[in-house]
């Protein structure tokens, strides 16, 4: 989600992760694997075309727009080519459930699909449980759900849910969380309560540590810390920047001398055995002592009125005279909008202020409410860097503030 770098992916590094993969999946010639994801993103590239190829079953591939313009065209290509293998960002599942229209749900046999993956932004637990919700009459079991994560660095893939069985679904104490301590909580309030799943573990031919990134010491359990790697997917290097390459691919526990590992800049903790991830480093917003991960705030936006497009919020921080503030930026669907007169602007703007005041505790300190796409990768997370720097150039000037 940063400024683009040329991550060195060797021939050893592909053939690693592919292994990974095949075991991870339980990959057979009998599979198909149906993927809208482009090319040149790494899920795309070594998901839907080097691990079809390296385990000997099919793939058909679908433009990304084709998806975009109508999701429903995903899950039909899966129903009639019998798809057992697909997936995407969390936006994916959250768009399917938006746009697939409950006529449509009869023209869809989903049964076949034993392995829908879940991964390349952070995963939410509601949209996992509304889609099998909604997709269940098709034949889709949530056991069928693989929660996965990983990174460019690491080729593709560095943990996964264990094949068959749903998600780890937990919920957590957020005063907690934004004190750095992963606490269960099962009982309270939904303000009081943060839900997270689990990303799955390892093979034994990877490790995978949780740090502080500050101290550079190892984290107790139930700490969170940055998530750290070592294992022979991991890549070497960024092109032609040896400096930050040594920083990142080459990093020791502090006391023990362990490694080396990549500094993954991702945030997590271990509970029950699976990684739970819950945000970046770079991306953290800290008000008032407290840490807040900008993906609970845009959920919480995102859910709270139908005027504002899915996946279509940024929160990040940005200075003023009095410290740290939050800012918001929110995607309006303006076609939303023509069909609820009565509703305004100002109405939205108010409820957002509203669900951000009563989920997170939090003042909006700037709102803008635009027609203008936000910045997000080619895999759809938002760029929260490069939405603050747009905020700050003035980009966003001409839309209404709030």
């Amino acid at each position: 989600t940063s400024t683009p770098k040329g991550v060195m992916v060797s021939h050893g590094n592909i053939m690693a992760n592919l292994f990974q993969i095949y075991t991870h999946f339980g990959c057979t010639p009998d599979d198909h694997t149906i993927i809208w994801l482009p090319p040149y993103h790494d899920m795309g590239l070594i998901g839907g075309i080097l691990t079809p190829a390296y385990s000997g079953f099919r793939s058909t591939f679908m433009p990304p727009v084709y998806f975009l313009q109508r999701p429903f065209r995903w899950l039909k290509a899966i129903s009639e080519r019998g798809g057992t293998i697909s997936g995407g960002p969390n936006f994916a599942y959250e768009y399917a459930v938006k746009k697939v229209r409950p006529e449509q749900l009869a023209q869809l046999d989903l049964s076949g699909w034993r392995t829908a993956f879940s991964g390349a932004e952070p995963i939410n637990g509601h949209t996992l449980k509304e889609f099998a919700a909604y997709f269940a009459p098709c034949g889709f079991s949530a056991d069928n759900y693989y929660p996965c994560y990983g990174l460019a660095e690491g080729t593709l893939m560095i943990t996964g849910h264990a094949l068959r069985g749903e998600p780890l679904i937990e919920t957590f104490d957020a005063a907690a969380l934004e004190k750095n301590m992963a606490v269960p909580r099962t009982e309270g309030n939904e303000a009081e309560m943060r839900m997270l799943v689990g990303s799955g573990t390892t093979g034994p031919e990877m490790e995978v540590r949780i740090v502080d990134p500050d101290t550079l010491r190892a984290c107790s359990d139930g700490t969170i810390g940055e998530v750290w790697v070592k294992g022979d997917n991991i890549a070497l290097g960024y092109w032609n920047r040896a400096e930050q390459s040594k920083e990142t691919f080459d990093a020791h526990i502090a006391g023990t001398g362990e490694g080396p590992f990549m500094r993954t800049g991702d945030l997590g903790f271990f509970h029950k055995g699976e990684l739970f991830v819950t945000g970046r480093i770079k991306d953290l917003i800290i008000i008032d002592g407290s840490n807040h991960y900008p993906q609970d705030i845009e959920w919480s936006i995102t859910d709270c009125h139908p005027a504002i497009k899915p996946h279509g919020a940024a929160a990040f921080a940005a200075e003023t005279g009095s410290g740290e503030k939050l800012v918001v930026i929110a995607e309006i669907d303006r076609r939303v909008l023509r069909d609820m007169p009565e509703v305004t602007t100002s109405d939205v703007a108010k409820t957002i202020r509203s669900a951000v005041s009563n989920f997170h505790d939090l003042r909006i300190h700037d709102l803008v409410l635009t027609n203008r796409r936000i910045p997000k990768t080619t895999s759809g997370k938002i760029q929260h860097h490069q939405c603050k720097q747009e905020y700050l150039d003035g980009l966003f000037s001409e839309d209404m503030n709030s």
